[in-house]
């Protein structure tokens, strides 16, 4: 099998990773491929240093997970992949149980581990930013359509640990490097939509370490998450779906800009002065992503929205 772990100054975590990885799996023979999206810090030397046998993939730039992960796969060797963050820790016996999953049960196109944080919490399940998850999110129905999925009926299993037979990119194709964000949603929903199940193995944890804070760059963040889920909109939903998703996108980000300056009036905070920014900037520049995905598309002239999956690098 083939374990991929894109990194980005990772320097603090990928030992840390890496070493579970060869610590806990026992029965299989596998290779892990390293590539790194032009780390500014020691995360490369960290990983030559440490663990010589490993492929290294240096990128001149950062091409984002999608592309990474997709030019790891062009490289695997193995039956089975398995995309990995470098912020987590696999727990004994995690991954040989991920591959009995795959093996077992052939109807199962897609598998993920139990993640649970720091403190051992279980993380929730990963649902698909459906228009009508949009719905529910911006009218804060949640409560009232929450509900525990067993394991053989996920809707999509997260991108910090997700497994795949290798034959499955030949039916479905790569990663979608257009995605910042939801990339796994929409590679679960192209397996599904092939017949296959999505499945969350409870046996097998590992610890995934929630990433760094991202108000340093908050505004660009915000900005590939929405263009993220505007693209999933525009693959998966109807048309009128899609543009009716902006009011309800410019109602919750209403919502947050007014919070966040309530906020920075009555409790002045750095925080609350960059969130009020980053919102209010993405409110702005909201027609203008609807616009772009829409106009992209048409340009590439995609006879089939799943299978623009594998089209160039983003910046």
């Amino acid at each position: 099998m083939t374990i991929i772990v894109v990194t980005y100054n990772s320097g603090a975590e990928i030992e840390a990773c890496l070493r579970s990885v060869s610590r806990t799996i026992k029965t299989l023979s596998f290779e892990v491929i390293v590539v790194d999206n032009a780390s500014q810090d020691d995360t490369v030397d960290r990983v030559r240093g440490s663990f010589p046998d490993i492929v290294i993939v240096q990128n001149s730039h950062n091409v984002g997970f999608p592309a990474a992960n997709n030019h790891a796969l062009r490289l695997a060797h193995g039956e089975y992949a398995l995309l990995l963050n470098p912020d987590t820790v696999v727990h004994e016996g995690a991954i040989e149980q991920l591959v009995a999953a795959l093996e077992q049960n052939p109807e199962v196109g897609v598998c993920g581990p139990q993640l649970v944080d720091a403190e051992g919490v279980p993380a929730n399940d990963l649902r698909q930013p459906t228009f009508f998850r949009i719905v529910v999110n911006t009218l804060g129905l949640e409560v009232f359509t929450a509900r525990l999925l067993r394991p053989e009926c996920q809707e999509a299993v997260s991108g910090a640990a997700l497994m795949f037979r290798r034959s499955l990119v030949a039916e479905i194709g790569l990663l979608d490097e257009h995605m910042f964000w939801a990339e796994d949603g929409d590679f679960c929903l192209r397996a599904a939509e092939a017949g296959y199940r999505i499945w969350r193995v409870q046996s097998a944890v590992i610890t995934h370490y929630v990433g760094r804070s991202t108000n340093s760059n908050l505004a660009l963040y915000l900005k590939m998450q929405y263009a993220s889920r505007i693209r999933f909109l525009w693959k998966h939903g109807r048309p009128v779906e899609f543009w009716l998703a902006l009011p309800l996108f410019y109602f919750s980000l209403t919502m947050r800009v007014s919070k966040w300056y309530l906020q920075s009036v009555l409790r002045p905070s750095v925080e609350a002065s960059i969130r009020v920014r980053s919102f209010l900037c993405l409110l702005v520049n909201m027609p203008k992503l609807f616009a772009d995905e829409a106009r992209r598309t048409r340009r590439l002239d995609l006879g089939d929205r799943g299978a623009d999956c594998s089209g160039a690098s983003r910046a």
